[in-house]
């Protein structure tokens, strides 16, 4: 899910781009962030799938 969610969401596009405002080093942050994150995920998803289904379990 954080994998869809980062791939599909436009949160702060509108900001980003079309209207810079005062936090705009914050949200440029966030988007380097966010780009990382959306790579490292599908890399990693087998120890992601791992470490949900061993939460999950321990419930």
């Amino acid at each position: 899910m954080a994998l869809l969610q980062l791939m599909t969401s436009l949160y702060g596009v509108k900001q980003h781009y079309l209207k810079p405002g005062l936090l705009q080093e914050d949200l440029d942050q966030f988007w380097l962030l966010r780009h990382a994150a959306s790579q490292r995920l599908p890399e990693n998803l087998p120890n992601v799938e791992s470490a949900l289904a061993q939460a999950v379990r321990s419930r």
